[in-house]
């Protein structure tokens, strides 16, 4: 088994700074949209949990050390502004509305530890969902929800994900419920009947029959 450095192509040696940079890289280099071939996407998306576990082993590890050497645990990168949780959350947004998923993507897995919050697994299922990755959208939308389970957004994407993974198209079922009850103290108007009883007997017409008979 390779070892985290291995996976990404640095030595033990590299700093917090490039250690980062090689994960990016690797990142933007086995994104699966860059291939077209089922095969070739299924192979990027392993290689892609690869490389993040090998970040995630290596930022953890180095971690520990510094904690037992006394050390501040926060590690030089993350004191970079790009890497601020919450600077990266309003960059990833304005990237998702510009449907820039992959550069998103790229700054979402840039940010580990504490900063994987809610606010990260609903973000990290929204670049899924734009995508069509159903199966994983609905994972982290669930995630999120946990985290944090009154949140009234994260409740929504869940269960739209949900709605679609389960093959339906539009609104979700409850928002269609919504749409078809009639709002209370409607009632069908003269209007409504005689249009109705129009179109039936031109239906009745076109197979032979007359519902409305003329005198």
């Amino acid at each position: 088994m390779n070892s985290p450095y291995e996976v990404l192509g640095i030595d033990e040696n590299a700093t917090d700074s490039q250690v980062r940079e090689s994960y990016i890289a690797m990142q933007k280099k086995y994104d699966p949209d860059s291939y077209d071939k089922e095969d070739l996407k299924d192979f990027a998306r392993k290689k892609t949990e690869e490389i993040t576990n090998a970040f995630d082993q290596i930022m953890n590890e180095r971690r520990v050390k510094r904690m037992e050497r006394g050390e501040s645990v926060t590690d030089s990168a993350e004191s970079d502004e790009r890497f601020n949780a919450s600077v990266g959350f309003s960059k990833v947004r304005a990237l998702i509305d510009e449907n820039d998923l992959e550069q998103a993507e790229m700054i979402l897995n840039s940010i580990d530890g504490s900063g994987r919050s809610a606010e990260w697994y609903y973000l990290k299922g929204t670049i899924f969902f734009k995508k069509g990755w159903l199966d994983d959208s609905t994972n982290f939308f669930a995630a999120a929800l946990r985290m944090d389970p009154e949140n009234p957004v994260y409740k929504d994407a869940f269960d739209r994900a949900t709605w679609q993974k389960s093959g339906n198209f539009g609104p979700t079922g409850n928002d269609w419920r919504r749409k078809q009850t009639i709002p209370q103290g409607t009632t069908c108007s003269g209007c409504d009947i005689c249009g109705g009883l129009l179109c039936a007997d031109c239906c009745c017409e076109c197979m032979g029959g007359d519902l409305i008979r003329c005198c």
